[in-house]
């Protein structure tokens, strides 16, 4: 099918996403594992580089049975590799993450306390310009004070030239300082979407972070 004028490619780690989906779809039983947790083995995977079954199991908090099970399925995809000892990413799979970057910034920024969040971590999908939902699920600004939809994080756009907007709170000082501190985290923008994502206490990285490519890819 041609493209349209003016149409672009879906960021690469949302064709990631949908791969994902496609695989637990054709999986007819319940399953021990979730989405968001397959998430987290490729970005732990592609973290370490090769890792073993055990130290996988700990890092995802999933039992080794669920973990066994989790590996298998994305063997079956194509994105992991099992030759040799231990698991690494398949290239396919390094390749579609390359446009995902995640940056968790600790110690917590004092001027995001405001949110409530113990965690806090920015996540930047490249070359996704045009998020799937409405500003209103985004993110709400009243009297200084921060609050979010079901995706749990503010949500930017970075336009050409690198220039971040927030999403409802365009012009504010709030946007020029997740600005500052996107451009600060990240070491440069690139044209893309910015999820500065909140977690409570031990909260899993991959939970939010999969939230939030849910609502960028329309997954």
């Amino acid at each position: 099918m041609m493209k349209s004028p003016g149409s672009r490619a879906p960021a690469p780690v949302c064709v990631l996403v949908g791969e994902i989906e496609r695989l637990f779809a054709e999986r007819r039983k319940p399953l021990s594992y979730t989405q968001a947790e397959a998430l987290g083995l490729l970005m732990v995977a592609r973290e370490l580089g090769r890792a073993g079954r055990v130290r996988l199991s700990r890092m995802l908090g999933l039992g080794e049975q669920g973990t066994r099970s989790l590996i298998r399925l994305l063997e079956r995809g194509g994105l992991v590799d099992r030759r040799g000892w231990g698991l690494a990413l398949a290239p396919r799979a390094r390749l579609l993450l390359e446009s995902l970057r995640v940056v968790e910034m600790l110690p917590r920024p004092r001027e995001l306390s405001r949110m409530g969040w113990e965690r806090v971590a920015l996540a930047q999908v490249c070359h996704a310009r045009r998020p799937r939902f409405s500003t209103g699920d985004a993110v709400r600004i009243r009297d200084s004070v921060v609050s979010w939809g079901g995706l749990g994080a503010v949500v930017m756009l970075v336009e050409a030239g690198g220039v971040p907007r927030l999403l409802g709170g365009e012009g504010t000082s709030f946007e020029q300082m997740l600005a500052a501190k996107a451009a600060e985290a990240l070491g440069g923008l690139c044209e893309g979407v910015l999820g500065f994502l909140g977690f409570p206490g031990s909260g899993y990285l991959w939970g939010p972070l999969y939230g939030f490519l849910l609502g960028v890819c329309g997954g």
